[in-house]
C-alpha cells in the first residue's frame, strides 16, 4: 500500500509540476515577446505611452499598451503574475525530495561511487546551494554587464561542478540537479528581485509620486533578471526532458553533453528572440546551435562506434545469456529478486533464449549504445562485457 500511494503521490506532483511549468514559462515567453514585438514612437494614444501592439487570438482583436509609468490612479484590478513561479518550483522540490532524497539508492547515488546514501544527498543539496549563490554573487559585479562573459563563466564553473558531483551521483541525477538548480536561479530571480521591485512600484503609484531614479533602475534591474529567466528556461526543458532520452546523461562525458546541451538551447532562444525583435535573421546563432547539437551526438557515441564487430570472433547466444543471468534477470525476470523492483520494469523479461532474441534491440540499445543498463550499473558490468554483445548483435 505504500508503494501505490507514493506512486500517487509522484504522479500528482509531476502533473502539478508540469502544468505550473507551462504557465510559468508560457508567461515569460509571451512577456519577452511583447517587449520585442512593441511598435515604439510613431502614433501613441498619448505621451505616457511607451509602445503597442495589436494582435488577433482566439477569434477576437487584442490591442496592449505599455505605459511610460504608472497609472494614476492604480486600476483596482492589476495582475501579477508570481504564483505560476511558486508553483513550479515548491513542486519541483516536493519530487525531487519524494523521487531522489527519500530513496537516494534508487535514482540519487552512483551504484560504484563508494560514497554513502547521506553523502549524495548533501552533495545533491549543495549543489543546488552552490549554483544560486554563484549567480547571486556574480550579479553583484560589473560582468552583469557582459551577458556573453557572465553566461560563459557560468557554463564553465557549471560543468566543472557538475563532473565532481558525478563522482558521486549517477549521471540522470546530475542532469537533474542542474536543471533544479537553474530552476531554482529562475525561481530567485522572481523572488528576491522581479516582486520586490514591482511592489516598489505600485507603492510609488498608490501614494500618486511619479517613480524616482531608484525605481527606474529597479525596473531596469528587474527587466533584466526577467531576461536571464527566459533564456534559462529551454535549457531547463531540455534537462528535465534528458530524463527520458538515456542516452544523454550516461557515462563520464555527461557533463559536457550537458554544457553542449545548454549552449543549444540558449541559441535557439536567442535565434527566436531576435526574431521577435523584427532584426535580421541570425544564422551565425543557427549555425552555433547546429554544431553544438553535432558535438553532443559526437559525444554520446559509445566506444568503439565505428568499428566493425561483424568479422569478429563468433559470440554465442549462450553466452549472452550467461550475461543476462548475470547482470538483467534479477530485475527483468517474471518473479524479480531485486530488492526494489518487484515486478520486471515495463513488463520487459530476459529469462530465456527467445525473450533474449526478440529484445535484441533494445538490450543493444539499452547496454551498448545509451549505456543506461543495468541500472546505475548495480552489477559492475565491464566495458568488454559490452562490447561482447555489441558484436554479438552485430552477427545477427
Amino acid at each position: 500500500m505504500g508503494i501505490l500511494l507514493l506512486d500517487w503521490l509522484t504522479f500528482l506532483l509531476r502533473w502539478l509540476h508540469i502544468v505550473a511549468a507551462i504557465a510559468w514559462v508560457g508567461a515569460s515567453f509571451y512577456f519577452i515577446w511583447v517587449e520585442n514585438r512593441l511598435l515604439r514612437g510613431g502614433e501613441q494614444r498619448s505621451d505616457a505611452v511607451a509602445g503597442h501592439l495589436w494582435a488577433i487570438h482566439g477569434g477576437g482583436f487584442y490591442y496592449l499598451e505599455k505605459q511610460q509609468t504608472a497609472p494614476v490612479p492604480l486600476p483596482p484590478q492589476l495582475h501579477w503574475f508570481k504564483w505560476e513561479a511558486y508553483t513550479t518550483w515548491l513542486s519541483g522540490v516536493a519530487l525531487l525530495t519524494v523521487l531522489y532524497y527519500l530513496n537516494p539508492s534508487l535514482w540519487l547515488l552512483a551504484g560504484d561511487s563508494g560514497y554513502s546514501a547521506t553523502v549524495a544527498v548533501v552533495c545533491g543539496i549543495g549543489y543546488l546551494l552552490f549554483g544560486v549563490v554563484l549567480y547571486i554573487a556574480f550579479a553583484q559585479t560589473p560582468l552583469l554587464r557582459y551577458p556573453r562573459c557572465f553566461g560563459a563563466l557560468g557554463l564553465l564553473l557549471v560543468t566543472l561542478a557538475a563532473w565532481g558531483l558525478l563522482q558521486v551521483l549517477t549521471p540522470r541525477a546530475v542532469f537533474l540537479h542542474t536543471g533544479a538548480m537553474l530552476a531554482t536561479i529562475m525561481a530567485v530571480n522572481v523572488l528576491m528581485v522581479i516582486m520586490p521591485v514591482q511592489r516598489r512600484l505600485v507603492a510609488t503609484a498608490e501614494r500618486g509620486e511619479v517613480a524616482n531614479r531608484a525605481d527606474r533602475e529597479g525596473s531596469v534591474r528587474a527587466g533584466l533578471r526577467s531576461l536571464h529567466n527566459n533564456y534559462l528556461a529551454l535549457p531547463v526543458v531540455f534537462l528535465m526532458i534528458s530524463l527520458h532520452t538515456p542516452l544523454l546523461a550516461t557515462g563520464a562525458r555527461a557533463p559536457f553533453v550537458m554544457a553542449v546541451l545548454i549552449l543549444f538551447a540558449v541559441s535557439i532562444r536567442h535565434v527566436i528572440n531576435i526574431k521577435n525583435k523584427g532584426q535580421p535573421f541570425a544564422y551565425r546563432f543557427i549555425i552555433a546551435a547546429v554544431i553544438c547539437l553535432l558535438v553532443a551526438m559526437a559525444l554520446t557515441l559509445p566506444p568503439n562506434a565505428f568499428l566493425s564487430n561483424a568479422a569478429s570472433d563468433k559470440v554465442t547466444l549462450q553466452q549472452v545469456q550467461a550475461l543476462t543471468e548475470k547482470h538483467c534477470v534479477s530485475c527483468h525476470a517474471a518473479a524479480p529478486v531485486d530488492a526494489i523492483f518487484r515486478v520486471a520494469p515495463v513488463g520487459f523479461k530476459v529469462e530465456t533464449e527467445a525473450e533474449i532474441i526478440a529484445a535484441k534491440d533494445k538490450i543493444y540499445q539499452r547496454v551498448v549504445i545509451d549505456r543506461s543498463m543495468p541500472f546505475n550499473n548495480q552489477s559492475n558490468m565491464q566495458e568488454e562485457e559490452r562490447q561482447l554483445i555489441a558484436r554479438w548483435f552485430a552477427q545477427q
